[in-house]
């Protein structure tokens, strides 16, 4: 069995029988409305993608879900298999018919997909977008746990439903924004994420771990200085020795038991340059209250109109010189004159794409797009929390609208393991390094 890393969180395994699944293709330009680059140029990758069987995508994220990329995907290899999630508050499918793939398998949470006699495939998802997948052979158990940074009695329950790991595919840098103010030194920060990384090895007790799905760089000029604290493959080694260092290009064969190993020679690949993002459209305020509006609305309409426990927030946009303030409850956006105090600062451009895109808060915190001015962080945390919940189909309408339907019933139990560590531990992830 051969496992290459093709680029960020883009693995192909190839299996003795023949089988070749690719996952998570994200090859080249940026991601999360340009917040995002590549940190390398794997320049082999997409002809890396020709000849695979299967194609899986773990979540909708634009770093794991990457259009541009899933075209060139699809010309090279029209006939690829596309197994898509599909979820009680979301599916592939139509974005994947609509891009022209014809081979579909619709693929459920935690139903067991075999995709021929040798290999099977289980996914088990988190209570957002996020899922893990449970790939079984014969020979080996691979977990890729992708981005489900859960908490840690989460994971011990997981383990114990999944048992053993021959091979753990896990991220291990920040991929957000930080909500600290002022950021602590970077050592600590990669100090913290080392301890993250540990854990999960420590739960899960691989054979092997591959670090995978953190070779990025934040473009938006409010988060570039987080470049410095990101951790490489050569800083993760020590952590354990089940950690193999793959990096960008390189691959690794494994003998038929999995007790020995070897590296492949590396593709060719290259730094791309860090550049910062350069934003030209500026909207004006009246704009700008159209877009806060629709948010707004939606958000309500979620929560039912309970959203009175939104604090507003006060917001510097930073090419208008103008400090505003949003109080989702009242859905009505007011300016502020003659003052130093705001949370946080913000171009009109990246405001616009929060309220108005489908997923824009996602792409908004994901992508860095803002600057913390003051350590009191609960009113942008709670807004962007409301929002997450909201456009991914979790708010309060939803969640009982599941209650009175049994495949809504199935979506919450699908996530008992997260449901229960959130409770039991009081922690949400959002805004934390994991």
């Amino acid at each position: 069995m051969i496992i290459e890393n093709l680029n960020h969180a883009c693995i192909k395994i190839s299996f003795e029988n023949g089988t070749k699944i690719l996952f998570d293709p994200w090859l080249e330009g940026y991601a999360f409305e340009e917040g995002w680059g590549l940190k390398y140029n794997n320049l082999s990758a997409i002809e890396k993608t020709k000849d695979c069987n299967y194609l899986w995508i773990s979540h909708f994220h634009s770093d794991h879900f990457h259009i541009p990329t899933l075209k060139k995907n699809l010309q090279i290899n029209p006939d690829i298999k596309v197994i898509c999630n599909d979820s009680f508050n979301f599916t592939f499918s139509d974005v994947i018919k609509g891009l022209g793939f014809k081979n579909i398998i619709y693929f459920s949470e935690r139903v067991k997909l075999q995709l021929n006699s040798d290999i099977s495939i289980t996914r088990y998802p988190t209570t957002g977008i996020d899922n893990m997948l449970h790939i079984e052979t014969k020979k080996f158990n691979i977990l890729n746990y992708n981005d489900c940074n859960l908490p840690f009695k989460a994971i011990k329950k997981l383990k114990n439903k999944i048992g053993n790991i021959d091979i753990l595919l896990n991220n291990y840098n920040h991929a957000r924004k930080l909500f600290e103010y002022p950021l602590p030194p970077d050592d600590e920060i990669k100090s913290n994420l080392k301890v993250n990384f540990r854990d999960a090895i420590s739960v899960f007790e691989p054979r092997y771990t591959i670090p995978f799905a953190s070779f990025h760089y934040y473009r938006a000029p409010e988060s570039f200085d987080q470049n410095n604290s990101l951790l490489t493959v050569d800083e993760l080694i020590t952590i354990d020795k089940s950690i193999l260092s793959l990096n960008v290009g390189d691959g690794v064969t494994f003998n038929d038991n999995g007790t020995k190993f070897s590296m492949n020679e590396s593709m060719p690949i290259s730094l791309n340059p860090i550049d910062l993002k350069v934003r030209s459209q500026v909207y004006t305020i009246e704009e700008l209250k159209v877009a806060s509006k629709k948010f707004s609305r939606k958000i309500n309409s979620g929560f039912l109109r309970m959203t009175f426990i939104i604090p507003a927030l006060q917001i510097k946009v930073i090419d208008l010189n103008q400090v505003i303030s949003l109080k989702i409850s009242k859905g009505e956006l007011i300016e502020i004159k003659n003052t130093d105090d705001w949370h946080i600062s913000v171009t009109s451009s990246e405001l616009l794409t929060w309220w108005s895109k489908p997923y824009g808060t996602d792409s908004f915190v994901v992508g860095g797009h803002f600057e913390l001015n003051t350590n009191n962080i609960f009113p942008l945390k709670i807004k962007l929390l409301f929002g997450l919940l909201t456009e991914n189909k979790l708010d309060l309408k939803s969640i009982l609208l599941m209650l009175v339907s049994f495949r809504g019933i199935k979506f919450l139990l699908n996530r008992r393991e997260e449901i229960s560590g959130i409770l039991f531990s009081g922690k949400f992830m959002l805004g934390t390094r994991k």
